[in-house]
């Protein structure tokens, strides 16, 4: 999968510091191909958006500044109506999906590309509706549609609580 091939090769990259080492190249040329081919959206795709955003965005922000503002639109469109992002045809917003878009995002920011303000505010606003009264964050969130916390029904994790504070 992309992430899987983005996140070896930003190891190799920050091990190396050589943007040429064939896994790096592989990687680039692979990200090309998904923007290409649309961008498919299958179950691990936004871990794989966020982690390809962050290795383009360490190795070279303005060579491939193109390639990271088509993956940032690719999340804006996946970010379901009420904030979160989730796998293809599941209703309920998942911590851990969203947690990479909101990585991607973080880094396109943080290396001077616009993110767009109501995404943010939408997953800002989702991740405060689902966090349960004692704090914690659910892997996948059930939104009340208010910000009265409720007990969420699925198990959270001391990863999912990571995840959620994180974004």
């Amino acid at each position: 999968e992309l992430g899987a091939a983005c996140i070896c090769a930003l190891a190799c990259y920050k091990a190396t510091g050589n943007p040429e080492h064939p896994v790096v190249t592989k990687a680039v040329a692979q990200v090309r191909e998904e923007i290409k081919s649309g961008m498919p959206y299958s179950g691990h795709a936004n871990y794989s958006l966020g982690i390809a955003m962050i290795f383009l965005g360490e190795l070279d922000i303005e060579a491939y500044r193109q390639e990271i503002e088509a993956m940032l639109k690719e999340i804006y469109k996946r970010q379901m109506s009420y904030g979160a992002w989730s796998y293809p045809n599941d209703p309920l917003g998942d911590t851990s999906q969203t947690q990479y878009a909101v990585l991607g995002m973080w880094l396109a920011h943080r290396q001077g590309l616009n993110v767009d303000q109501q995404v943010v505010e939408r997953v800002c606003n989702w991740l405060l509706r689902v966090q349960a009264p004692d704090g914690v964050f659910p892997y996948k969130g059930e939104d009340p549609g208010h910000f009265n916390r409720i007990n969420q029904k699925v198990q959270s994790s001391a990863s999912m609580c990571a995840a959620g504070v994180g974004s």
